[in-house]
């Protein structure tokens, strides 16, 4: 199961459902899922209320995840039954997934300015870096300059996976 996404994603749904309910509160949990296979060149890629990532290719173009299927779930623990997909893709060696929470794009100047996803991807395309640590440092940074310096008003989770080149 741990090679489909959307199967995985679906189980664990179901397992959530009982535990959050215990609580009396409407708790839930977004993930996002995905499995480079880098000996056939595929990506495999979930979500469930999670913002979409990215892959960026090795020539610096920036594509939205997944390239096929739709497969923008919600949250996990809302939707009872609820049925997760997965999206597949052809990846090539250089080429990275980047994941991050919505923290990362909805930081704000001090008059209430989003960085927004436009920018993520804009700055994506423009960086230089090409190892996955370069370019997670360099998002971060251009989006702390943003917004002026000020603290992140949401949780910055941002992963990256690079197809060895």
């Amino acid at each position: 199961m741990a090679g489909d996404p959307g199967a995985l994603l679906t189980r664990l749904n179901q397992c959530l459902m009982g535990v959050l309910r215990q609580s009396g509160n409407l708790l839930f949990v977004t993930s996002a899922y995905v499995v480079v296979d880098a000996g056939s060149g595929t990506l495999a890629y979930g979500q469930a209320g999670h913002p979409t990532g990215y892959l960026r290719r090795a020539s610096g173009k920036v594509e939205l995840l997944p390239a096929e299927g739709d497969v923008a779930g919600p949250a996990l623990g809302l939707i009872d039954g609820f049925p997760y997909e997965s999206g597949r893709q052809s990846v090539g060696p250089g080429d990275t997934a980047i994941l991050f929470t919505d923290g990362l794009t909805e930081a704000r100047t001090s008059e209430g300015e989003e960085w927004g996803q436009e920018r993520l991807v804009e700055e994506m395309g423009r960086t230089a870096a090409t190892n996955p640590a370069g370019l997670l440092s360099a998002l971060v940074a251009a989006a702390a300059s943003f917004a002026g310096g000020q603290a992140f008003e949401d949780d910055v989770c941002i992963v990256a996976l690079q197809v060895a080149r």
